[in-house]
């Protein structure tokens, strides 16, 4: 596949705007209001799917890049989610969305992967999805899937406004989940997401988006994008890191601005399902506060949640949240993490 790296950053101006910029008729979202008013922020969920299949990784193949997933092969998605209107944002949960693998198309000499998104209350299989940012209608609405992968996992973001409806708006990583049984019971391994080489499946980083009053009583996003650095012991099992040279591009339009470093602090275990157990990943996100129109305080907090990926724990994916603590005129941000060990 024709990858750069994490290339979600580069979509997130055709995702956020079919998300949060549509007014009128078509299943967008509601008018702006006429005067200026507070806007309502709440922090996003982090949704793990527990009664889904467990998509684990039986070794080296198969794979994103050299051995890729029979078609209708299906992922379940750690997902961060929310309900998004021209004046709020909310937490939004379901019964647990899964990713259908549907093979690739070629546009152009580019080549991507397809999807069908299954989220909650949603019939599956209802649309193709191009995962290339471009945008389809179907009976259920209008879908985009904006996502990159590394060599065992899928990060990625993804938006759905129903006819008519709110729009939701997630972010989310899936993919061959690491057996418990196959990661190291000593030392320590650092997870590295540069997100800097591109063409490179294993360049990985930190890519999602932040939300923040407007000032004339709408919402306002931003496309966020960085580097990400995580160390795990596995002999402990404490896992620690950061999110570092974050940049916010909003996306009406302008340069990107320094954006907050955020500090992970969790750990890592087995977790057992009734399809196997598997290493995960999960823990408090927060940050020293960063100054802008969508730099968030240092009272905001989040969560993360993820896991391990390939054979042997090769790759490291997760969501995480970053949220203030008022609604009322306050700001959030949800993103995703892709790294691999070094």
């Amino acid at each position: 596949m024709d990858k750069p790296c994490l290339k979600l950053a580069l979509m997130l101006c055709v995702v956020l705007p079919l998300a949060a910029c549509s007014s009128g008729g078509g299943g967008g979202m509601p008018a702006a209001p006429a005067t200026p008013s507070n806007v309502s922020i709440s922090a996003p969920v982090v949704n793990i799917p527990s009664t889904n299949p467990i998509t684990i990784a039986t070794g080296a193949s198969p794979n994103f890049t050299t051995s890729l997933p029979a078609v209708g092969t299906v992922f379940p998605m750690d997902n961060a989610e929310i309900n998004l209107t021209s004046t709020s944002v909310g937490p939004e949960t379901d019964q647990g969305p899964q990713l259908i693998y549907e093979g690739t198309q070629t546009v152009n000499g580019n080549t991507f992967f397809t999807f069908r998104i299954s989220d909650g209350a949603l019939s599956p299989g209802d649309v193709v999805i191009p995962a290339n940012g471009s945008s389809v209608t179907s009976i259920s609405g209008q879908y985009t899937l904006a996502l990159d992968n590394l060599n065992y996992l899928v990060a990625g973001i993804w938006a759905h406004i129903p006819p008519p409806g709110n729009a939701t708006l997630g972010t989310f990583t899936a993919g061959y989940q690491t057996p418990a049984a196959n990661v190291p019971t000593s030392g320590t391994g650092t997870y590295i997401g540069s997100g800097a080489s591109v063409g490179s499946p294993t360049a990985g980083g930190a890519v999602g988006t932040v939300f923040a009053p407007s000032g004339t009583g709408t919402i306002a996003a931003a496309g966020i994008v960085g580097q990400a650095n995580i160390t795990v012991n596995f002999g402990s099992g404490a896992l620690t890191g950061s999110l570092t040279n974050m940049t916010a591009t909003p996306t009406s339009g302008g340069s990107a601005t320094p954006w907050n470093n955020v500090t992970l602090t969790g750990s890592v275990s087995g977790t057992s399902t009734p399809f196997g157990t598997v290493s995960t990943i999960s823990g408090s996100t927060s940050t020293s506060g960063a100054s802008g129109s969508f730099g968030l305080s240092s009272a905001a907090t989040g969560n993360f949640a993820g896991a391990l990926y390939g054979p042997n724990g090769q790759e490291l994916g997760a969501i995480w949240t970053l949220a203030e603590p008022s609604a009322v005129n306050g700001k959030a941000a949800i993103g995703v993490i892709g790294a691999t060990k070094q």
